[in-house]
């Protein structure tokens, strides 16, 4: 029979897994990442090991290289880079697309890019600078700026060798006098130096309706136009497009990149900004063309480099001895680093 009214009920407090759990000042930050994706599990935090074994939805389209990427549409891969302040200012602001070990050397290098858009204090007002972003280049701008002084950059301003440009990134003042000259100076001696002077897979692409692991094997093993180099070596470059696509929650990796301008899609990239935007890759059956992100979330093709001035996040490697510091990777608590 009943002899009380009363229960009592207990709840523990809920603290998810997060970076700062699994790595201590002093660790690795690449294995600080991989400590997470072994602790959390396959798609925890949106990471993916991608060797081709995943048991999950389209597991079958991983791109095989054995990097750890950030998937999904706002997994907390914020990271503090170029400034020390208690509180990081939004300026300082890279996200990690994820880790790499791209010569297959044993040691993983973290990929950033920057969190948002950049302006002409920091890729300067010569190379390739064009002006302000046209506002009918902005779609769902997704970012913090005034997009007034969102800065606009051509892909690679030279005509020598046809009026409409050329997509050859190893001549591009983008390349080497915006972001390899300029962006370096912006972030300084000290910070410049944690960035790893790497390889660019410079292959294009014939058309943009494959899927994302296409785009990742092409734009590794394919041709540039005509005899423009497949590879190039630098500290700062852009992002690819299989970057972008594998950004992406996982049931998209089945879709052709083209149509990533799905609403359900791009509210599940955490790359996708809304502002037209510059990417790495060319497309290799004309002189002048490349690929690019635009407002509508989709990979596009350029008309020409020349006139098709796009918005640039600045993209790199860091040193693979860069080590963690603190911060859970949130954006109000983003990752530190010594």
């Amino acid at each position: 029979s009943n002899t009380s009214d009363r229960c009592y009920v207990y709840f523990d407090v809920y603290s998810p897994l997060t970076i700062a759990k699994v790595c201590s000042n002093g660790d690795l930050l690449s294995e600080c990442i991989k400590f997470l994706y072994n602790e959390g599990g396959e798609g925890y935090d949106g990471l993916y090991y991608h060797d081709e074994l995943g048991t999950y939805t389209n597991a079958n389209q991983e791109a095989g290289d054995n990097s750890y990427r950030y998937s999904g549409s706002n997994p907390n891969n914020y990271v503090c880079f170029g400034s020390d302040e208690e509180v990081c200012p939004y300026d300082y602001l890279y996200r990690i697309i994820g880790v790499f070990d791209e010569d297959s050397d044993g040691e993983y290098n973290v990929k950033l890019i920057k969190a948002d858009y950049t302006t002409s204090d920091m890729l300067g007002t010569n190379g390739d600078y064009d002006g302000n972003i046209l506002s009918i280049f902005i779609g769902d701008y997704k970012g913090y700026m005034d997009y007034d002084i969102i800065a606009s950059y051509y892909y690679n301003g030279d005509d020598s060798l046809s009026e409409d440009g050329n997509n050859n990134w190893t001549t591009s003042n983008l390349n080497i006098v915006n972001l390899n000259t300029n962006y370096l100076n912006y972030l300084g001696v000290s910070w410049s130096n944690k960035i790893l002077a790497n390889t660019w897979y410079l292959g294009g692409m014939s058309d943009r309706v494959f899927m994302v692991k296409t785009f990742f094997e092409g734009e590794r093993n394919n041709n540039g136009y005509s005899n423009n180099p497949t590879r190039y070596a630098a500290k700062i470059g852009l992002m690819y497009p299989s970057d972008y696509g594998y950004a992406a929650y996982s049931d998209a990796w089945s879709t052709n990149l083209s149509s990533y301008s799905s609403t359900t899609i791009k509210g599940n990239n955490w790359l996708y900004m809304g502002i037209h935007e510059n990417l790495i890759t060319s497309y290799n059956s004309d002189i002048s063309r490349t690929f690019y992100i635009n407002a509508g979330g989709q990979i596009a093709i350029s008309p020409n480099t020349t006139i098709s001035s796009m918005a640039i996040r600045p993209t790199f490697y860091l040193n693979s001895d860069v080590t963690y510091v603190s911060g859970n990777g949130a954006q109000d608590n983003p990752i530190r680093i010594n």
